[in-house]
């Protein structure tokens, strides 16, 4: 292959075409369509946010080269002049003698810009593991396109320096920095501004402040602050995640991923720490301000000292409140600045904001402690803030404070409607223990959003969607208004009612709650059939009030009833399948709440985490029916080789049970390891609750039914109910 500086020079025509000669390759077959060139420069570190004209005629100046496999792109220890890009195909980090792979870098990465920045010796040998194309941009060509755009090129100057000196810190300091990362791995003066005490200083002052940070790497479980010393530096994490914990009871309050800060407390007070922080992750690196750093900066920059001290000052007036409140250490930890930041972050509606936001968000919040039973706030009283609670648990209760409807523990919010909407509340929230909570202020929101606007117009939007489905539910509530049961329909009633279905036991409460407000309310009366055998199924249901009958196709039949507090339909609500069988109401009136497959998905889009712990919990289910199928088919192997004749109620519970078990175990085993789908579940109920009678009015089912199977009739012989549970219990042992 060529040398770098003599390697076949193909021009392209235009940023979102590629040259001739990878037209032709790319339309042979050989390797997929072509990409958008420019949009790969516009996301890498060193060109974001740079001039659209330049970034065109850069795009125009890359170099197609094609490498066979096996063929090196660069050799340790040669003198890096050009970055390249893989296009297609596959390139190998390998170890000094070839024999070991370190890295894999795929399509879309970039590497070697240490390389064209400076020209210093490789770090690593890469070679093509398959057929690549590769764009390649050499040091003569890109000092070539800044020469036509001066500004641009001063600020690639300004942060390639300050990468290029975070990465000798870290070559001197024997950190492991993979080769594709050499640059990425820093921080620089564009991530300093992101931080609202530096977001209006001078690029110079940031680059200096840049400049004097160092790196640390920390192993999983290594303490980066230590609670009680004294804070002298604040961090920045550039990969991997800190937790912030308690060294009492191992609690953890807060994790710092990468791209996130915390500790700034030291570079303005030399006051104590108040939590422990150590890496979670296998390794986790984080670059440092000193305060003695930052003091000697601000030495060249007296213009920019003032500000310093302002938010020092704002900072002691806090320390000084949460001194005065004498809180518990927790009460300390959970409502330090860093913690809060991260934990405003798990609120749907802030959802998008960036760090910049978050801070300014967590120090416009007021701290307030409330004594147990000491009301928060009163139903039909106006409102104006919303409510975070830190520590300790709140109650939802009635009016006159005598029933209680659902409960807010750490970590969760209400109130948030009064930050938008001039509207009275529609709960009153009482403590139960001492609760400390964050409040935010409609006034403080809104003047922290005329400096965010397009995060302003998102909020907004959102915040009238959530409107619109809180009146929408109140308008069907209404309707019940002479049930005794209507306050059962409340927000936070369904929240207690959804985190009792095992499927989203161990979500995000706010995801629950968010959950919560996409479901319906709905009136059934007697005979109505709220869903049909060979219906597709979309939807699960809990029953407020009445009941309903799992029935025959022709409705003679009543295998199973579920009963008030009680629900169905969850196999329907993940997968989607036909019903096994029908429900009708029985009793005069019945009141549901419906959560329909659609509303689960758009709630899942603004909580992609939640998506992993429902597939977990999915498979167990699934297990668990697939164990019952097992010991179902035992039973009737025993009937059969002792009586000639089997009842037909077992045969047709059996028969239909296991020909679709077996099909949907077929659906879900070997899953696909890009992604988990939800469709995995079959709702059964606790092993341990289940129990069948001869009289169907009193099936302990009625807290979970499973009418997506196969159903008991309601009169069993005694003897194949034994047969059948027997079966069961020997299975579980």
């Amino acid at each position: 292959m060529p040398p770098p500086d003599s390697a076949p020079q193909i021009r392209q025509s235009s940023s979102n075409e590629l040259p001739q000669e990878a037209s032709d390759l790319l339309s042979s077959g050989q390797f997929p369509q072509s990409p958008n060139v420019k949009k790969f420069l516009e996301d890498h570190v060193l060109f974001k946010g740079l001039d659209d004209e330049f970034l065109t005629t850069l795009s125009n100046s890359l170099q197609l080269r094609i490498y066979n496999p096996g063929e090196f792109v660069v050799r340790k220890g040669e003198i890096g002049r050009a970055m390249f890009f893989v296009l297609r195909g596959e390139v190998e980090v390998i170890s000094e003698d070839g024999e070991t792979i370190l890295n894999v870098m795929r399509e879309q990465s970039f590497f070697g810009e240490i390389g064209v920045l400076f020209s210093v010796p490789r770090t690593a040998s890469c070679r093509a593991y398959v057929r690549c194309m590769i764009l390649a941009l050499t040091k003569e060509r890109l000092e070539r396109v800044l020469q036509l755009y001066p500004k641009v090129s001063e600020a690639i100057n300004i942060l390639a320096e300050e990468r290029y000196a975070a990465h000798i810190k870290q070559t001197q300091a024997a950190m492991k920095v993979d080769f594709e990362d050499e640059i990425n791995v820093s921080v620089t003066s564009e991530d300093l501004r992101k931080i609202p005490l530096f977001r209006e200083c001078d690029t110079q002052f940031l680059h200096s402040l840049a400049l004097k940070l160092n790196p640390a790497q920390y192993r999983q479980g290594e303490c980066v602050v230590v609670k009680g010393d004294i804070a002298t530096e604040m961090y920045f994490v550039v990969s991997g995640v800190a937790e912030v914990f308690s060294e009492d009871n191992k609690v953890i309050f807060a994790e710092f991923a990468a791209g996130t800060f915390f500790g700034e407390v030291g570079i303005f007070l030399e006051v104590k720490r108040i939590a422990s922080v150590r890496a979670q992750s296998s390794t986790m690196t984080a670059f440092k301000l000193s305060k003695a750093d930052l003091d000697e900066v601000l030495t060249m920059h007296p213009e920019i000292k003032s500000k310093i001290q302002a938010e020092a000052k704002l900072r002691f007036e806090q320390n000084q409140i949460r001194e005065k409140s004498k809180m518990t250490n927790t009460q300390e930890a959970v409502t330090e600045i860093d913690v809060l930041r991260e934990t405003l972050k798990q609120i749907p509606l802030f959802k998008g904001g960036s760090q910049s936001f978050f801070h300014e968000l967590a120090m416009a919040l007021k701290l307030r402690i409330f004594k147990p039973s000491e009301i928060i706030i009163k139903a039909d009283e106006p409102g104006s803030s919303m409510f975070f609670v830190a520590d300790g648990l709140a109650d939802v209760v009635s009016k006159d404070g005598k029933v209680t409807f659902g409960e807010f523990g750490a970590s969760t919010f209400f109130g948030e409607v009064a930050l938008f909407y001039v509207t009275n509340r529609t709960a009153t929230i009482r403590a139960r223990t001492v609760c400390t909570t964050l409040e935010l202020h409609k006034d403080s929101l809104k003047a922290i959003l005329a400096q965010h606007e397009s995060l302003a117009r998102t909020m907004l939007a959102k915040a009238e969607e959530n409107y619109k489905l809180a009146i929408e539910r109140q308008r069907a509530v209404k309707i019940l208004q002479e049930s005794e049961d209507s306050h059962k329909f409340t927000i936070e009633d369904t929240i207690e009612r959804l985190s009792k279905v095992p499927t989203f036991m161990k979500t995000n409460p706010n995801f629950i709650r968010t959950v919560a407000l996409h479901t319906s309310v709905h009136r059934y009366h007697k005979g109505e059939m709220i869903c049909k055998k060979g219906e597709i199924a979309n939807d699960m249901y809990f029953i407020v009030s009445g009941m309903v009958e799992i029935v025959s196709d022709d409705g003679s039949k009543v295998f199973d009833v579920v009963q008030d507090g009680g629900f169905f339909g969850e196999v329907g609500l993940l997968r989607g399948i036909a019903r096994t069988a029908s429900v009708r109401i029985a009793t005069n009136v019945c009141d549901v709440i419906q959560l329909t497959r659609q509303a689960l998905e758009r709630v899942l889009n603004e909580f992609p985490d939640s998506f992993q712990s429902i597939a977990i919990e999915a498979d167990k289910r699934l297990q668990q029916v697939q164990t019952r199928k097992i010991a179902a088919e035992n039973a009737l192997h025993q009937i059969d080789s002792t009586s000639s004749k089997a009842p037909d109620i077992l045969r047709k519970f059996i028969t239909p049970f296991s020909k679709k078990s077996t099909k949907v175990v077929n659906e879900v085993s070997g899953p696909s390891e890009k992604k988990m789908t939800l469709n995995l579940v079959f709702k059964s109920s606790k092993k341990e609750n289940m129990k069948v009678t001869t009289n169907s009015t009193t099936s302990n089912m009625s807290m979970g039914s499973t009418f997506d199977e196969p159903l008991r009739e309601k009169k069993l012989q005694e003897k194949v109910s034994n047969l059948f549970f027997i079966g069961m219990k020997s299975k579980r042992k």
